[in-house]
């Protein structure tokens, strides 16, 4: 009796989940807000709008009325957005009103929005792996979540290229869907780090968004929104599902609850590209 009883206990023990961890995480942060970062211009207010002012359509005509600027002022003022946020280059150039009317051309487009992409997460993954004392052949799974920007290569093929890390690390990118995508990504790292093929796993989990290719350069009020409130930045986090690294990690992961309102065509056009 006392055999098959410890014999129940210890399937038991192997078939359960293992934990998963956090053991640190970092953020992008640039050095006009203490940070270490040296990558995208501050982001003043002022600045802002003296280069919304000058910006203009190939076709040489402004992209922004007096109306449309003055809602953009309005907005920024009450936004509690930080004059130590940062743009990517491509919008706030180093020089004031230098892109012109070759913005849309020259500087709104794929080669530097995958710049500032890389801008964003290599650093922030090496700050990371540094803090951690991980070495990058020691990740085996790899999640990056962008909602605006899906190039080719992927973002999560940038990492393992940047790092140069194993063959057979799983890779993963989740676009499309808003801010809900960082705590999806969080819990897709958890399905797999449960899973009884990734034993003593370590998952490096990349969130960022891209405005390059999205600073709406129109007159409809809503969409301005977005260029008020969204700035650069991204965040990487460590997971594991190591039992001896329960002992240095910052936190246990206990729940994920996600619901999805996409039946809902309030909800499913509450976030809509155009």
């Amino acid at each position: 009796f006392r055999r098959a009883l410890v014999l129940k206990w210890y399937v038991r023990l192997i078939r359960m989940p293992p934990a998963v961890y956090l053991l640190d995480f970092t953020t992008y942060r640039h050095k006009v807000a203490g940070g270490t970062g040296d990558k995208g211009h501050p982001a003043t207010h002022e600045r802002f709008m003296d280069e919304s002012r000058l910006a203009r359509h190939p076709d040489g005509s402004v992209c922004f009325t007096a109306d449309s600027i003055a809602f953009q002022e309005k907005i920024i003022a009450t936004s509690s957005i930080s004059d130590n946020t940062v743009f990517p280059h491509s919008i706030l150039p180093r020089k004031l009103g230098e892109h012109g009317a070759k913005a849309e051309t020259c500087a709104l487009n794929m080669e530097n929005a995958r710049l500032e992409a890389a801008e964003m997460m290599l650093s922030t993954v090496a700050d990371l792996l540094e803090k951690t004392g991980v070495a990058p052949d020691r990740i085996g799974i790899v999640i990056v979540n962008c909602s605006l920007f899906c190039p080719t290569p992927s973002l999560s093929a940038m990492l393992v290229n940047h790092f140069q890390m194993r063959a057979d690390v799983l890779t993963y990118n989740l676009g499309g869907m808003g801010c809900s995508a960082s705590p999806i990504a969080v819990d897709l790292a958890r399905r797999i780090l449960s899973g009884p093929e990734q034993r003593n796993t370590l998952a490096l989990v990349v969130s960022t968004e891209n405005i390059t290719q999205n600073w709406y350069r129109g007159n409809e009020r809503s969409m301005l929104l977005s260029n008020c409130l969204f700035r650069c930045g991204a965040s990487a986090m460590l997971l594991s599902n190591r039992a001896l690294d329960r002992w240095r990690a910052r936190f246990k992961l206990l729940h994920v609850v996600r619901t999805h309102m996409g039946m809902s065509d309030d909800c499913y056009r509450s976030v809509y590209q155009e």
